[in-house]
């Protein structure tokens, strides 16, 4: 009996189950059809907010639900340069994204719009000139595709665009303006903030989302450079400038993009050596620093010509570009010094720093600190042998400090000698440039006529692997003079030029030095002292 009952409940219960599968059959197949027919009327869409204006900007963005109602979604925050993206879900045929923003005008927004309105002058029209102050709110509402009033509590309405609008007692009417669609996918929009008339952007209607991440990049630098520039401007006006380019600029794009042209330039740096900028180079960097502006390049030159480990013995490298050259190109400059606000040279100095450098082959500043140096090292010696010998006779102890009678200059206090001498010499050559000039020429030729006045002792050593008689002492003295013509040529050039212009400078000076050479060698059996000629 037991099992019979337990039969017929086994049976039950599976024809129970199998009723359920059947039931769970149908009731998912409704499921899956219900889910289609809501697919098919819900949609995902997204929307891209992008700020290249210059301040922060705070914006609230509304998708249409219906032909009478738009949903206000919270504010958010956008820095310049930033993007944000937002995923929203709306029935087929709604969805539409409309955008309302606002900036807080800042320090760098005001100065920003400022060199806008000067950049553009009478050619803006007043309708779209803008005029703000510190602290005021900038609304971007665009062109006003939907006016919303928005209360305290989020609630909105939605009003026609007419310009006599009101809203109830509590909200605040705000215009939003629709965002461009994608052309290759509908459901994608994107709304940008720009600084007014001022675009950095490259959409179009037809493609919004055209070189989006590079205008964002160029606003974020856009923004880096204003900062920069407002401050360099601040230290310019604080002190004086003692070095220029020796070129005329001109920021035909104004500070807000990169690039100052040159409208013309000096023939010659202050070295006399023929300059590489030209006119029409427009300079994107100057010692690997962006350029936007006048003041970029202003400021680096003075941070240059006063660091006591570059000044005017190390080149300017400025990145430049030309037709020749789209991709830029790096070419070497030298500084000029502002006469108005550094002591000029005088004639005595001017010859002095000539003659010197053309004797020193152009290292007259490093030899005159390195001299006194070791003048004073032989100065030290010599105070600690008489205080040797003192203390020796006086039977005394040996006075140590006598060892430091002339005391030496410090690392920092050497390279800063070196560094005042070298920028004295270039003043001279720049202010006073025939003294200096003329001097240089008798300091290189007069190694040739101290030879001449030694006789034949001085170029001994030369004449030996020549032969013996006036034609080997020219031919010596030939070869002597074009030795030291190109050291000089080679050490003296002008700071970062390049070792094959500075071989050709030699060789341009040969033909002059070995005639010199040779005609100061046959001379030496006339015009030496007989005691230097006799045989030893």
């Amino acid at each position: 009996m037991n099992e019979k009952r337990l039969a017929i409940i086994a049976i039950f219960a599976s024809l129970m189950a199998f009723a359920g599968l059947i039931w769970a059959y149908f009731e998912i197949k409704d499921l899956r059809d219900l889910q289609q027919k809501l697919d098919s009327k819900i949609q995902e869409s997204s929307l891209t907010v992008c700020n290249f204006s210059t301040a922060e900007a705070s914006y609230a963005q509304a998708i249409r639900k219906s032909e009478r109602r738009l949903q206000v979604q919270q504010y958010y925050y956008l820095g310049s340069g930033d993007c944000r993206s937002t995923k929203y879900f709306h029935h087929t045929g709604y969805g539409e994204p409309y955008v309302y923003g606002r900036v807080k005008v800042t320090d760098t927004w005001a100065w920003a719009n400022s060199k806008i309105n000067e950049f553009h002058g009478s050619a803006l029209k007043d309708a779209y000139r803008l005029e703000a102050n510190i602290g005021d709110s900038i609304e971007y509402s665009g062109t006003q595709d939907a006016l919303l009033c928005i209360s305290a509590n989020g609630a909105t309405e939605i009003r026609e665009p007419v310009s006599d609008e009101t809203c109830p007692e509590g909200a605040t009417l705000h215009g939003f303006a629709l965002a461009g669609r994608s052309r290759s996918n509908p459901q994608e929009w994107v709304h940008i903030f720009e600084q007014p008339n001022w675009a950095l952007s490259q959409g179009t209607p037809e493609d919004p989302f055209f070189g989006l991440s590079l205008s964002a990049s160029r606003a974020r630098t856009m923004l880096g450079a204003i900062e920069r520039q407002r401050t360099l401007e601040a230290v310019l006006n604080a002190k004086k400038d003692i070095a220029y380019l020796g070129a005329k600029l001109t920021d035909t794009n104004s500070p807000l993009s990169p690039g100052v042209e040159i409208e013309s330039a000096m023939a010659e740096n202050i070295f006399g050596w023929a300059q590489a900028m030209r006119a029409g180079d427009i300079i994107t960097a100057i010692n690997g620093k962006p350029v936007f502006g006048h003041a970029d390049i202003f400021h680096e030159l003075q941070e240059h010509a006063s660091d006591i480990d570059r000044g005017i013995d190390a080149p300017i490298v400025l990145t430049i570009y030309r037709v020749e050259c789209p991709d830029s190109c790096p070419i070497n400059a030298s500084y000029f010094f502002n006469t108005h606000n550094v002591p000029q040279a005088g004639d005595g100095e001017a010859i002095w720093w000539g003659a010197s450098n053309g004797w020193l082959f152009g290292q007259a500043p490093l030899a005159s600190c390195t001299g006194e140096e070791i003048l004073k090292g032989a100065g030290n010696i010599f105070a600690g042998s008489l205080e040797a010998l003192e203390s020796w006779l006086k039977e005394r102890p040996f006075n140590k400090d006598k060892l430091e009678t002339f005391t030496y200059r410090t690392k920092e206090e050497y390279k800063q000698c070196i560094w005042t001498r070298q920028q004295r010499a270039a003043i001279s050559r720049q202010t006073q440039k025939d003294y200096y000039g003329n001097a240089e020429l008798l300091g290189v030729i007069g190694p040739g006529g101290i030879r001449m006045l030694l006789g034949k002792g001085a170029t001994r050593a030369a004449t030996r692997a020549v032969g013996k008689g006036a034609l080997a002492r020219g031919l010596a003295g030939a070869a002597l003079e074009a030795v030291e013509t190109a050291l000089w040529s080679l050490s003296s050039s002008a700071p970062g030029t390049a070792l094959l212009d500075r071989i050709k400078a030699a060789g341009k000076a040969m033909p002059l030095a070995t005639g010199l050479g040779f005609a100061t060698g046959t001379l030496l059996e006339s015009s030496a002292p007989k005691s230097l000629l006799r045989r030893r």
